[in-house]
């Protein structure tokens, strides 16, 4: 359809800023273009298990959260090293681990793979439904292809697959926030413990606050305004930090 009759049919002008509608992602009732994405990426990459299991890493993050499970415990070492056995070890993707070996014990090799694929279809959902706000539904859906293309290279079902939804979630929150000119809302500071147990990344999110702040900072009107903003940052970023120190290692 033409710009001229997209605007005859619709009363919209497709190119004129800020005359689009935020969609609210419903499509019918019990569906939406989120869920449909989710259900897509995870069907889709299910039969692909083969290729999500080509890391050795993949059975080694296995055997450690079954000893975790085994053992109530976070193990201090390397409980599988020959050559290393006694040197001090920090397992910091035992959260990971644990969710993998529980898929493990559950359905085998296909347990792992579907938890890879369901967490990697739950961030592209996340993504898919902020679109959404911004964008009509073909855009939208144009992006989180674009993204789950970027992703496809990265995705095996290793704890790094675990914390994209994490991810998506942390960086739309801490966008959002930008955009209105506030801090985030204190109780995404508590995904920071997820992540800290699930992957050495989290040091990336906390890395990003600082970043958003600034950004929000210089947008805000000088004076007692400015001042808010940067203590509302302020705040929220020590929290995301000692949620952060929330892991069986301590600070």
């Amino acid at each position: 359809m033409r710009r001229a009759e997209w605007h005859v049919a619709t009363g919209r002008d497709l190119m004129a800023p800020g005359r689009l509608q935020p969609w609210t992602g419903a499509i019918a009732p019990g569906l939406s273009w989120p869920l449909i994405v989710a259900a897509a990426a995870f069907l889709l990459l299910l039969p692909q298990g083969e290729r999500l299991m080509l890391d050795g890493d993949v059975y080694f993050h296995v055997a450690i959260g079954r000893w975790i499970i085994e053992h109530r415990a976070v193990p201090p070492f390397d409980v599988f090293s020959y050559t290393l056995r006694d040197a001090p070890w920090t397992a910091h993707e035992w959260l990971a681990e644990v969710l993998f070996a529980w898929a493990h014990g559950l359905a085998g090799w296909h347990g792992v793979v579907a938890l890879a694929a369901a967490a990697f279809a739950l961030a592209l959902a996340i993504l898919n439904r902020f679109l959404l706000r911004h964008l009509e539904p073909v855009y939208a859906l144009l992006f989180t292809a674009m993204a789950a293309s970027l992703l496809a290279f990265h995705l095996l079902a290793r704890p790094h697959a675990l914390i994209a939804p994490l991810l998506a979630a942390w960086g739309i929150a801490l966008v959002e926030a930008s955009e209105r000119g506030e801090a985030p809302p204190r109780w995404v500071a508590l995904l920071m413990v997820l992540w800290a147990n699930l992957h050495g990344s989290f040091v990336f999110g906390l890395v990003l606050v600082p970043a958003f702040a600034i950004e929000a900072w210089l947008a805000a009107a000088r004076g007692d305004h400015r001042r808010r903003v940067a203590g509302g940052w302020a705040v929220f970023l020590a929290l995301a930090v000692i949620a952060a120190l929330i892991t069986p290692f301590g600070p």
